[in-house]
């Protein structure tokens, strides 16, 4: 098999809420859906002379030795909502790529399938390397989120967004009253749910279900202050546990029972007991938006 080195943009865009388009329409109905969608993602790269790697259920691979156009592309395809309503996120890197008739390997691959799996729904997560390959003349395009560390590599990086994309709030379940359910931690048996209270109202999030915590109209627990991030983070509950994930720029504060708080950024934590959690500030700080959660279990 004949290969090439060479330096490119590589772009990976990965469809979202495909699980639960095929859970809702049924298997060919949503495969249907999701490979019209990835045809027209398909051209959007071709029209901006980036070269189609290929697509593996429901994302894109694909590489461009402009970054400019790398850029333009991806825009296209952010402004791209299906008639299905799919939506993509996705990851942008510089780097060396092995490249063969078929396929690309190499680290550049594993970097930007990481920023793509961090990215918000709607949202193009960039490494400094492509922040650098742009050059000023795109300086402005981009806006620094913080050193993050991605799973699989061994040190932490710094990351950007791409400014300017619209927001796309994912759509989400939240439960009624817990009756019957107790505090308890995560080890034990039974059903999982979480309850979150702030300002005196209280958010309640069952097994199975996810509650979307941030500044922008459409979050479950809507936290209106500038520092907190437009969808901030999102608490799931699933297979008996509850666990908190950090999607902002600005980090989450957390604090479980009488230990010291954590902070997250664009990471997980697993939730037990009762404790707090504040978006972007320190529970310490007199500005903090305070929730507090009590994870039952019944």
């Amino acid at each position: 098999m004949s290969h090439r080195n060479k330096l490119a943009a590589v772009l990976l865009a990965d469809v979202s809420g495909s699980t639960a388009l095929y859970q809702r329409v049924g298997d060919a109905d949503a495969l249907a859906q999701i490979s019209e969608f990835i045809g027209a993602l398909r051209l959007t790269i071709g029209l901006a002379n980036g070269r189609f790697v290929h697509s593996r259920g429901d994302d894109v691979l694909a590489t461009f030795e402009d970054p400019a156009e790398a850029l333009s592309a991806l825009r296209k395809m952010h402004q791209m909502k299906s008639r299905h309503g799919l939506v993509i996120h996705s990851g942008l890197h510089f780097g060396p790529v092995i490249e063969t008739d078929d396929d690309i390997y190499g680290s550049s691959v594993n970097m930007v399938a990481r920023l793509a799996a961090a990215a918000n729904d709607g949202e193009v997560l960039i490494s400094e390397a492509f922040v650098e390959r742009a050059g000023p003349a795109h300086a402005e395009q981009f806006r620094y989120i913080n050193t993050v560390e991605m799973k699989g590599m061994a040190e932490a990086m710094p990351v950007y967004v791409l400014c300017g994309l619209m927001d796309h709030p994912g759509t989400t379940k939240v439960g009624v009253p817990l009756e019957g359910m107790a505090p308890a931690g995560p080890e034990e048996g039974g059903a999982v749910a979480v309850s979150l209270e702030i300002d005196g109202m209280r958010y309640v999030c069952h097994d199975g279900e996810t509650l979307s915590i941030g500044r922008a109209a459409g979050n479950d627990l809507r936290v209106q202050a500038e520092f907190v991030s437009r969808r901030h983070a999102v608490v799931e509950v699933a297979l008996g546990r509850a666990k908190l994930t950090d999607r902002s720029s600005g980090g989450t504060y957390v604090k479980i029972g009488t230990k010291y708080e954590v902070r997250l950024v664009r990471d997980t934590i697993l939730l037990a007991g009762e404790g707090e959690i504040s978006p972007a500030l320190s529970l310490e700080d007199g500005a903090a938006k305070r929730i507090g959660f009590h994870v039952l279990r019944g």
